[in-house]
């Protein structure tokens, strides 16, 4: 099984969803439904987040970045 790793900075709100004329663009929240995915996955629970991440393996940076993410939720 291969996985891409990804690390989005920003937070992902409203993203249009282009449809057919004559029907208006839908817009997706996308940032509440992956907050919606994990709450119900119960992925706060089964992950420990004191571990480090399994491969591959962050970069510096991002290993930074989600280190202060994580903190500032404390």
């Amino acid at each position: 099984m291969y996985g891409l790793v990804t690390v989005i900075r920003l937070p992902t709100n409203r993203t249009p969803i282009p449809l057919r004329n004559p029907d208006p663009n839908a817009v997706l929240n996308l940032q509440a439904a992956l907050n919606a995915i994990y709450d119900e996955a119960g992925y706060d629970l089964s992950i420990d987040y004191t571990q480090a991440p399994p491969p591959p393996a962050f970069n510096g940076e991002d290993i930074e970045w989600i280190d202060l993410q994580i903190q500032s939720s404390l």
